[in-house]
C-alpha cells in the first residue's frame, strides 16, 4: 500500500463522502421524518465503511492517531443507534460494552496528547503537533462525557423524553464533525474545485458542530423549566 491512493483509502474516502452528504441529510431534515430515519442509516453505513477503512490504513502506515479516530466515531454511532432501539439484552449487552471500552479508549486519547506534547513533537502531514495533542484531548472529552452518560443509562436506564433525544443528537452530530471535517479539510483533493474557494470548507467542516447547540436548545426539557418557574396568576383572598 504505498501508492498515493490505494484501494481501502478510496473506500475509506467513499465512506466519508456518503457519511457527509447523508449527516447533512440528517441534520437538516425534520426530526423523526422518513428522510432523517433514511438519512440516518445511510450516515450511520457510511461511518462504519469510513472506519473500517481508516483502521486498516492507519495500521499500515503506522497511524494509530487515525485507528484511535476510527474507533471513536464507531463508538458514537453505535450509542447513539441504541439510544433509540428497543429494550433487549443484546442492546443491553452492546451498551455494556461499549461502556466498557470508552473509558480506555479516552486514556489512550490522552496519552495520545501527551506524547505530542513531550515526545512525538515533529509535525504530522503539514499539521503541527500542538495543533494534534489539542484534538487529542479533545477527543478525550468527548469520550469521558460518552462514557459518563453511559454510566448513567447502566445506573438509571436509557432517558425518556428530551434527555433521550439530545443524547442522541450530540453524538450524531459530533460524528458527523469528524466526518465532514476529515473529508473537507483532510482530504481536499477529493473536493469538488467549487467547494474549495474559502473559507467554505471550514464552514463546511464546522457546520455539525454549530447546529449542534442549536438542537440541544431546541429539544431542552420544557416541562421541568415550567415546573421550576415561579407562579404569578396566584391571587390571594382580600
Amino acid at each position: 500500500m504505498k501508492s498515493h491512493l490505494t484501494p481501502m483509502l478510496a473506500v475509506h474516502i467513499a465512506g466519508g463522502v456518503l457519511a457527509v452528504i447523508a449527516g447533512y441529510g440528517a441534520l437538516l431534515a425534520r426530526k423523526g421524518g422518513t428522510l432523517h430515519r433514511r438519512a440516518g442509516w445511510a450516515f450511520v453505513a457510511g461511518m462504519l465503511v469510513m472506519a473500517l477503512g481508516a483502521t486498516i490504513v492507519g495500521i499500515d502506515r503506522g497511524k494509530y492517531g487515525n485507528v484511535l479516530a476510527a474507533v471513536l466515531v464507531t463508538y458514537l454511532v453505535a450509542t447513539a443507534v441504541t439510544t433509540f432501539l428497543p429494550d433487549a439484552p443484546r442492546i443491553a449487552r452492546l451498551n455494556a460494552a461499549l461502556r466498557i471500552a470508552a473509558l480506555p479508549l479516552a486514556l489512550a486519547f490522552v496519552a495520545g496528547g501527551v506524547a505530542r506534547l513531550t515526545i512525538a513533537t515533529e509535525s504530522e502531514g503539514g499539521v503541527p503537533a500542538r495543533s494534534i495533542a489539542v484534538a487529542s484531548f479533545l477527543n478525550a472529552l468527548v469520550m469521558l462525557l460518552g462514557w459518563w452518560g453511559d454510566v448513567r443509562v447502566a445506573r438509571r436506564g436509557m432517558p425518556r423524553g428530551p434527555a433521550r433525544v439530545r443524547r442522541h443528537l450530540w453524538r450524531m452530530c459530533f460524528a458527523t464533525f469528524v466526518a465532514s471535517g476529515s473529508f473537507f479539510l483532510g482530504q481536499p483533493q477529493a473536493v469538488p474545485a467549487l467547494l474549495r474557494v474559502k473559507p467554505v470548507p471550514t464552514v463546511l467542516a464546522l457546520l455539525p458542530l454549530l447546529l449542534m447547540p442549536v438542537y440541544l436548545w431546541r429539544y431542552r426539557d420544557r416541562r421541568r423549566r415550567a415546573a421550576a418557574a415561579p407562579t404569578t396568576d396566584i391571587r390571594l383572598p382580600a
